[in-house]
């Protein structure tokens, strides 16, 4: 997303119709004061964004930030202010007041490249260059999943409740748009990616499977209570090998590769950063394990995360920005 801060919405409009020339026919550009809703989510360029902001309800600025990145993450917001160059800390001061300034001051900060252009200057404030939209998705409930065993290795469906609780989620419109798909190839993770996104076209990673969990395989804490291993896997902290299992810290290893696998030949393949949108697709969606899910976000966030702060529910996720140069991720919004 970018954010440009001006003085004047023309000069800034005729400053990126002619830098993107070979373009600007086909960008839909939408006027913040008469564009509705579906066109905020489809436009490339939205100017006199603040007009937009102030026919808003409370609740839904609430929850703008969000549903913009989820539908529209690449839109380019232009807003016009008397002071350009003092704009955002003048905002940082008063925004917790003001529903409409937390927005702005929200979007500032998430934005990939904020700008601000007075008197035919262009100021980079904040510019990431070399960015991918990813999305991290945890399949739905199995019936182990409700009786609450360790399940890895074992290729369930989901259950009568996992799919019904998944269909709730995509009614409330909570998941990004996306037509790039990396499924772990266990059952639940397909169904999940077919329940959610119907018709969607999807690539196989099979490093991106749950952990082995050996012994522990499909069983639950009061199986394993008596087993003398588990006691010690508990007073490990976890970090012991899973007995006739994998290795927490080989499992991470694996989870980390095939993400950068798949993420790598993304930013190979495809135009990062460009003006209009060009890329297939706004989101880089991953439908795979909580274990996975945990493994990746703890090892390329920055400040480094616990593996345990990443726990997620069925169904629900994370939209990141991965920086290709850094191998970082960032998290811009739980999915919930």
């Amino acid at each position: 997303m970018k954010l440009y801060i001006t003085s004047s919405t023309t000069d800034t409009l005729h400053l990126l119709q002619s830098k993107f020339s070979h373009s600007s026919s086909t960008l839909t550009i939408c006027d913040g004061a008469t564009c509705t809703e579906s066109e905020v989510y489809t436009a490339d360029i939205i100017h006199h964004f603040n007009l937009f902001l102030e026919c808003q309800r409370e609740d839904a600025l609430q929850k703008l930030p969000y549903k913009l990145f989820q539908k529209n993450p690449y839109l380019t917001l232009i807003l016009e202010v008397l002071n350009p160059s003092t704009y955002l800390n003048d905002i940082a001061q008063n925004y917790k007041d003001h529903s409409i300034l937390a927005v702005i001051y929200e979007l500032s900060r998430k934005a990939q490249q904020v700008f601000t252009f007075e008197k035919d200057q262009l100021t980079s404030i904040k510019n990431h260059s070399d960015f991918i939209f990813c999305a991290f998705i945890r399949h739905g409930q199995t019936i182990g999943n409700l009786s609450k065993r360790y399940i890895g290795r074992t290729n369930e469906p989901l259950c009568k409740q996992g799919i019904e609780h998944l269909l709730d989620l995509k009614g409330k419109d909570i998941y990004p748009s996306s037509r790039i798909f990396y499924v772990s190839p266990m059952l639940r993770c397909i169904e999940t990616t077919q329940l959610l996104y119907t018709n969607a076209t999807f690539s196989f990673c099979q490093d991106l499977r749950e952990c082995d969990f050996g012994e522990f395989e499909n069983k639950n804490y009061l199986e394993l209570q008596s087993n003398p291993n588990y006691q010690k896997w508990i007073d490990s902290n976890g970090t012991l090998p899973f007995p006739n299992g994998e290795n927490p810290k080989d499992f991470t290893f694996r989870c980390l590769k095939g993400f950068l696998q798949c993420i790598n030949y993304q930013a190979s393949s495809l135009p990062l950063n460009d003006f209009p949108c060009t890329t297939p697709s706004p989101w880089v969606t991953f439908i795979i394990h909580g274990g996975t899910i945990m493994s990746i976000l703890s090892e390329l966030t920055s400040p480094k995360g616990d593996y345990f702060s990443f726990q997620v529910d069925n169904g629900l996720g994370y939209l990141c920005e991965y920086t290709v140069s850094t191998q970082i991720l960032t998290v811009l919004y739980p999915i919930e």
